[in-house]
């Protein structure tokens, strides 16, 4: 890659950053850290619809990190409306952010090749 193609992929990719950059910061509403998920389970109740391979469910759990371990958190039979708002929100923030740090390498990487092109190695100076 040349100069100006490199100036050229530095000015896109630091426009791209600069538009998520503007996104990110829109975000004002409350989030909420993790995934709902739905678990079915079986009783122990002898002649029991689940015994049949019918489970009873769903029943909803808030899966989220703490201290580095995943905990599992019960909501009940059904998803409150806001919650779900919120882990939506939240799980659209983090992708937005991983697409920042993936600029932002994209980016270092043009910029150590854009200094590696303009640095002339000190053998070939009149020095």
């Amino acid at each position: 890659m040349d100069l100006s193609e490199l100036r050229k992929a530095i000015t896109v990719r630091s426009a791209k950053r600069q538009k998520l950059e503007k996104q990110l910061l829109q975000f004002r509403h409350p989030m909420t850290p993790g995934s709902v998920y739905p678990q079915y389970t079986r009783c122990a109740r002898s002649g029991c619809r689940c015994m049949k391979g019918e489970k009873h469910g769903p029943f909803f759990y808030l899966s989220l990190r703490q201290e580095g371990k995943t905990v599992m958190r019960y909501i009940g039979k059904q998803i409150p409306p806001d919650l779900k708002k919120k882990t939506e929100r939240y799980g659209a923030f983090i992708q937005q952010l991983h697409e920042l740090r993936k600029l932002d390498k994209e980016l270092t990487d043009l910029w150590n090749c854009f200094r590696k092109k303009l640095v002339v190695p000190l053998e070939k100076t009149n020095l």
